[in-house]
């Protein structure tokens, strides 16, 4: 399982607001605001399925400025693993 809070780049202005409140809490706690490279949510849901990854996407913003979701990926157990692993 593999859980991902993510700002969804196509957010707009709820996504340069979340991008600037994490970059003002990143210098608040002392530490230099790097680039970082943003992703769609399109972008990470293909990119996870592509993976194998089984995703749900829960959005994490209602009734705030921002454009996060939380990623909800499990990556189903094939059943040739499943058994092979039970010898």
């Amino acid at each position: 399982m593999l859980l991902l809070r993510v700002g969804d780049a196509d957010g707009g202005w709820r996504f340069r607001c979340s991008a600037w409140v994490d970059r003002v809490a990143t210098r608040v706690r002392g530490h230099e605001a790097l680039p970082v490279h943003c992703r769609s949510l399109g972008e990470w849901t293909g990119l996870l399925s592509g993976l194998g990854f089984d995703l749900r996407v829960i959005p994490m913003s209602e009734g705030m400025p921002f454009a996060n979701v939380l990623l909800h990926a499990i990556k189903p157990r094939r059943p040739a693993l499943a058994a092979a692993s039970l010898q």
